[in-house]
């Protein structure tokens, strides 16, 4: 399943790329309300990246 890999490495991308810039960008308010370091921050909107990174991986794996 050579193809399957190569789904699997896209998602990894995908969800390293979402993980960096969404979540940065969200969470930026979050993180100057509760005065609190970025990895603080970005730890309860993880979900939101697990989430978007499962949709992409369902979707990806139907077609």
């Amino acid at each position: 399943h050579g193809g399957y890999f190569k789904v699997r490495l896209f998602s990894i991308i995908i969800f390293i790329f979402s993980f960096f810039n969404y979540n940065a960008y969200f969470c930026q308010q979050a993180t100057s309300f509760y005065n609190k370091d970025l990895f603080d921050a970005i730890k309860p909107c993880g979900n939101f990246t697990l989430m978007v990174a499962y949709a992409l991986i369902r979707l990806v794996k139907y077609y």
